[in-house]
């Protein structure tokens, strides 16, 4: 694997970049996180077949990077979906889960690396996936991982976030009243400036999980360079 030169430094520390590394977290993580009620099943569940639906839409795409790629939550239904598949990750436990929960695939690749000096190539990968991921960084250091994240990618990054929700689009008077909502509101304006910024452009949204008038319908989103 060729690491590229004049890659920028690391930032400087931030929740996410350890909150995932503490002892005996990942286990518990992946034991939990979306299998501990029938709820957070069905929620994942969804999730899922949005993103599969989502990279169906990408054309030409076969190799992917999964960034960051934690338990390796999708690691084996991409793998089974006939992507070339690496997932990366900047702790070294979340990555022992991942290899060891999908150690009857050998083409799942998994790679330490953190976001913001990834050790690849430029154009390595066809396309770039993160989920619920993006909105736990900072701005700063986001802007940094979006701009690896576009020399890695020849075109395609598709993104999953808490920040990406319908409803933050058709009811923005809502922001001044509602709990919550300002600040998610501000949030998802900041990121689609750090995306900008870092040269990607908004290509289409794939919605899903609508649960009724007062509920919220998520969006998949995907960029490209």
């Amino acid at each position: 694997m060729n690491t590229p030169a004049n890659i920028p430094s690391p930032t400087g520390a931030y929740k996410a970049r350890s909150m995932y590394d503490q002892p005996g977290y990942a286990k518990q993580y992946d034991k939990t996180r979306y299998q501990d009620d029938p709820g957070k099943a069905r929620r994942d569940e969804q999730t899922r077949q949005a993103i599969s639906e989502t990279l169906t839409r990408l054309p030409d795409v076969k190799q992917l990077l999964d960034l960051p790629c934690g338990t390796g939550r999708l690691s084996g239904m991409l793998v089974d979906a006939g992507y070339d598949y690496t997932g990366a990750d900047l702790s070294p436990s979340m990555l022992e889960v991942s290899r060891d929960k999908w150690r009857d695939k050998p083409a799942a690749k998994f790679v330490q690396a953190d976001g913001e000096a990834l050790p690849f190539a430029d154009a390595s990968f066809d396309a770039v996936l993160t989920v619920r991921f993006l909105n736990l960084v900072p701005s700063e250091p986001r802007r940094r991982i979006l701009m690896e994240m576009r020399r890695v990618s020849r075109r395609w990054l598709v993104i999953a976030s808490g920040y990406f929700r319908k409803h933050d689009y058709i009811l923005p008077t809502l922001a001044p009243i509602v709990p919550g909502f300002a600040k998610r509101v501000r949030d998802n304006r900041v990121l689609h400036e750090d995306l900008k910024a870092a040269g990607w452009r908004e290509a289409f949204w794939v919605p899903y999980k609508s649960r009724g008038i007062l509920s919220t319908t998520k969006m998949i989103a995907v960029f490209e360079k």
